[in-house]
């Protein structure tokens, strides 16, 4: 028997100040600074000290500009902001604390299994914390009458001194080299909203309408060998890496017969991805030219016949509000999606359908595909999937099942009217409204199977969570 025991403590410490300073509402500036302690790192390590600033500048108010705010300018102000904070999500507790696991043993002592006690593994004496630091710029302005009202802002977020690997240790050392903060990641990013308020006659309106994008790129990453492509997740980071980038193979097509499989096999021979390849099978691409498919030694400078096939990271996230009312009655229309977005499902068995022996799941999608003549279902020779394998061979990661995972969304719609009490009534109740509502009523998207929402998932696998409901509900609203 192999004896376990569990336990955890840790603690964190922090003080913080604020300044703010406002000045006839023009010249705006705010100070903060931030101590912070944690007992995850060593002694000498464990205080961090994070300061950040922001000022802003309303130019609507200097008086330079009173006759074109009296005209149509209501509010113009810029502003900018520079900030540090800390992060102390380590992947233990005490990660510089030597560590000593018992395992079970291979050995054998009067004839007994043996538990064994290998050497602690090395850990690093000046870990300590991750520093993002915020940097960006920003427009406010509304103009005739406040009417039109927006804003824009740019902003670049840098993670330094992240948790990554060392230089690897001569291989008399034992032991891998301990984690250490050398690595640097960066995104950068702007949000745009509008806003558009009205009213023609006893109507009034509004319209409202927001649009972001960002990229993160690793600026900094030891990685001695280079290794970034894997052809099952993708998941090795290096310098110069954008985040979400997706690699895969290039498919040719689909063999309509052994013939066809043999001639492809004679000058791109794909034994390194499977065996028994046959009518039916996917033909893979070799790019390189070298005469087989596969990845290569995995790194930037050999990746054999991978490439980059797209990248996951959502872009282009935008809503759009539109609401009115006419006297009694109101409604409001929330539109949101997302315009552009690859993605690719990894050995999903909801997506591939019967293509392992577990967790089958059919939809209509998954009966295109190959077949031959003569098949119950009938011939198949143009499908989107291959002949049905448990094997693999047909759902490597591949350009034919990145999908296109854009897609707009009727997020809700809600009517309602106001019952116009008079008299003792109005007294009584000074508000009634009723109201009906429907949330994910309508989604536009060409992405098979999933939602477009749902596919995070859980610990289980992408796409496997439950998908956006489409829901009706009613509510009554009273004042007294």
């Amino acid at each position: 028997m192999t004896p376990t025991n569990y336990q955890e403590d840790w603690a964190s410490l922090g003080f913080f100040a604020r300044v703010n300073y406002d000045y006839k509402y023009r010249y705006l500036l705010e100070l903060n600074f931030r101590a912070d302690g944690a007992s995850r790192f060593p002694p000498d390590q464990r205080w961090g000290y994070f300061p950040s600033v922001s000022a802003g500048w309303n130019v609507a108010e200097e008086p330079f500009l009173a006759n074109v705010k009296e005209k149509f300018l209501d509010m113009l102000k810029i502003r900018g902001s520079y900030g540090t904070l800390g992060n102390q999500n380590t992947t233990s507790c005490y990660p510089y604390y030597q560590q000593m696991k018992d395992v079970e043993g291979t050995v054998i002592i009067n004839g007994e299994q043996v538990n064994m006690l290998p050497v602690y593994s090395p850990y690093s004496t000046s870990l300590t914390w991750e520093t993002i630091e915020n940097a960006g710029i920003g427009i406010d302005f509304a103009i005739l009458g406040s009417r039109l009202s927006g804003s824009f802002d740019w902003y670049q977020r840098t993670t330094k001194d992240m948790v990554g690997p060392s230089a690897a240790l001569t291989a008399l050392y034992g032991a891998s080299a301990p984690k250490t903060n050398n690595a640097t990641l960066r995104t950068r990013g702007w949000e745009l909203e509008m806003k558009w308020r009205d009213r023609i006659g006893r109507f009034m309106y509004g319209i409202g309408f927001s649009l972001s994008d960002y990229k993160s790129v690793v600026t900094k990453y030891y990685n001695s060998t280079g290794q970034c492509t894997n052809a099952t997740n993708g998941t090795y980071w290096y310098e110069g890496k954008t985040v979400g980038e997706i690699w895969g193979y290039e498919i040719k097509g689909i063999a309509k017969s052994d013939d066809e499989m043999d001639a492809h096999l004679a000058v791109a021979d794909q034994s390194a991805l499977g065996s028994k390849w046959g009518g039916g099978d996917i033909m893979y691409a070799d790019l390189n030219g070298d005469g087989k498919v596969d990845g290569g030694s995995y790194t930037l400078d050999d990746h054999g016949d991978l490439k980059r096939l797209g990248n996951n990271t959502p872009h282009y996230a935008y809503s759009v509000t539109l609401d009115g009312q006419y006297k009694w009655f109101d409604f409001r229309i929330y539109i949101q999606g997302i315009g552009k977005r690859d993605y690719v499902f990894t050995n999903s068995a909801p997506y591939f359908g019967i293509q392992a022996e577990w967790q089958r799941t059919l939809y209509v999608d998954h009966l295109d595909y190959f077949r031959f003549a003569g098949s119950e279902l009938g011939a198949n020779m143009d499908p989107f999937y291959g002949r049905l394998r448990i094997d693999g061979n047909n759902i490597k990661t591949s350009d034919r099942f990145v999908e296109n995972a854009a897609y707009c969304r009727l997020k809700n719609v809600q009517l309602g009217f106001t019952i116009p009490f008079k008299g003792n009534m109005k007294k009584i109740i000074k508000h009634c409204r009723f109201f009906i509502s429907g949330e994910n009523l309508l989604t536009f998207t060409s992405l098979r199977i999933f939602d477009p929402e749902a596919l995070l998932g859980s610990d289980w696998g992408a796409g496997k969570a439950y998908p956006q409901y489409r829901t009706f509900s009613a509510g009554l609203d009273i004042k007294f």
